[in-house]
């Protein structure tokens, strides 16, 4: 609903930042009224001091690890608006987003896998791991092959700069998936610390690397700080499921 109210505004000409963010917040609101039907079957509602402070604990440690996480998607383009020139957000952004489209194909894996880890089936957040990372490493050749083709097709010679940014970042997308897989899988093993500090791991990293690269390499700079984040974040995580489970 939000991509086709997005494209709507476009046409329209009424796309605005003010508009855009009206229309996620009515989205996610929609979204949820579905859970508002299953409520009416949980009554009588009561409050159970133990749960409440155990599902406290456990939410505070989610919680860290979704805005961390949220940081080290958006921060690196929130900090080149002051520090590059609007050319180089903008090719940042274009790259961005062209190497983010196998993220959201296979994103939803992790979402699958938490009823099966949270009853015990530990292995497969191995099994789904080394397939996601399959899958996005092939996707990622295709986007790297027909990039140079594409993008002056699409968008015209003048985001040529682009594309060497997008192949920088195609090697950190990578990462992505295979983290959210192996997040999701420790989450719903009770362990969310693991994903918290290893988000919390990447900002430290990403933030001053920025603050030094940006001004001296622009977006290039930029890809390169991402795809090491990345590959920090994927490492603390994976040796924390390894210990997990």
């Amino acid at each position: 609903p939000a991509a086709v109210a997005i494209v709507a505004l476009s046409l329209v000409h009424e796309l605005s930042v003010t508009s855009v963010s009206i229309t996620y917040i009515a989205c996610g609101l929609i979204a949820n009224l579905p859970y508002l039907a299953g409520l009416r079957g949980s009554r009588p509602w009561r409050f159970v001091k133990p749960v409440a402070f155990a599902g406290f604990a456990f939410g505070i440690r989610s919680w860290l690890s979704t805005v961390a996480q949220t940081g080290n998607v958006q921060l690196d383009q929130v900090l080149m608006a002051g520090l590059v020139s609007s050319r180089q957000l903008g090719l940042y952004a274009l790259a961005v987003t062209l190497s983010s489209i196998s993220s959201s194909l296979i994103g939803a894996t992790s979402i699958a896998l938490f009823p099966r880890v949270a009853l015990g089936d530990s292995l497969l957040a191995a099994r789904a791991c080394r397939l996601v990372f399959l899958l996005i490493v092939l996707f990622d050749v295709g986007v790297a092959i027909a990039s140079p083709f594409v993008v002056p097709l699409v968008f015209g010679r003048a985001f040529d700069g682009a594309i060497a940014m997008l192949f920088v970042l195609l090697g950190a997308s990578a990462f992505g998936p295979p983290t959210a897989v192996l997040g999701a899988a420790l989450t719903a093993a009770g362990n969310p610390a693991v994903t918290a500090r290893a988000q919390l791991l990447g900002l430290v990293v990403t933030v001053p690397a920025l603050v030094v690269v940006l001004p001296l390499a622009g977006g290039i700079g930029a890809a390169w700080v991402t795809l090491v984040a990345y590959g920090v974040v994927f490492t603390v995580i994976l040796a924390g499921a390894t210990k997990t489970f």
